[in-house]
């Protein structure tokens, strides 16, 4: 299964990365796996699957994104 950084999930969904944290810090959608890496385990990084993008997609068709420059309908 591929992964993806964080990043790379926001620019996939065409949303930027803080909508992505709020989001999820909103409980609108789960977060990711976090994942401990580099000695002592002091920094840690969430890593997506495809599973968890596609959820992200079905969560977004039924909940249309209005932020900054979208029009409400």
């Amino acid at each position: 299964m591929k992964t993806y950084t964080t990043v790379q999930v926001a620019r996939e969904l065409g949303i930027g990365r803080d909508t992505l944290y709020r989001w999820m810090k909103a409980k609108k959608i789960r977060g990711s796996k976090v994942v401990r890496v580099g000695t002592g385990a002091t920094f840690q990084v969430r890593v997506w699957t495809t599973r968890d993008l596609a959820a992200i997609r079905r969560w977004m068709k039924q909940n249309p994104y209005k932020g900054r420059g979208h029009k409400r309908t």
